[in-house]
């Protein structure tokens, strides 16, 4: 989890500065969770190698195709760009890292986050576009540290 928060790290403080989030942050972490999930597989709490390197992958894409769905609806809804293609990836790193259902997770969680912020900034102001990295990585430090606790607490019946 040390090369995910740094990564996170990076791209917060990056993306806050020029708006930009780095393929070489995000694709290269892409690469690194999943050769990490298929070397050692109980960090996705998996039993196998190719049931760890499955979930890494399905993190890819729940994550990644989440945020580019959004994207593609708010494109679709305010005739602008809604989501940039960094967070794209961001979300795809991110679901390498932690797996489908937390990836899921983040998904869910950070809107509160860049919401919140986006009125004041928008309110106070006048600024229209935030970066949203930072709100999913903070929502990804949350599923890091509470993930499975909010997973159980939001399944057990």
């Amino acid at each position: 989890m040390g090369a995910l928060c740094s990564a996170l790290i990076v791209s917060t403080f990056i993306d806050f500065e020029f708006q930009i989030i780095p393929d070489e942050v995000t694709i290269s972490g892409i690469f690194v969770a999943l050769i990490a999930a298929f070397s050692y597989p109980s960090i996705l709490a998996e039993p196998t190698r190719m049931a760890a390197l499955l979930d890494s992958f399905l993190g890819v894409i729940t994550g990644g195709g989440s945020i580019y769905l959004v994207g593609v609806l708010g494109k679709m809804a305010f005739k602008k760009d809604a989501m940039g293609g960094g967070d794209i990836k961001l979300m795809a790193m991110i679901g390498a890292f932690l797996g489908w259902k937390f990836a899921l997770l983040v998904f869910f969680i950070a809107p509160f986050f860049g919401a919140f912020i986006g009125l004041i900034l928008k309110l106070r102001k006048k600024i229209d576009v935030i970066p949203y990295g930072p709100y999913i990585s903070l929502a990804t430090i949350i599923v890091i540290f509470w993930g499975k606790k909010i997973l159980n607490h939001l399944f057990v019946y």
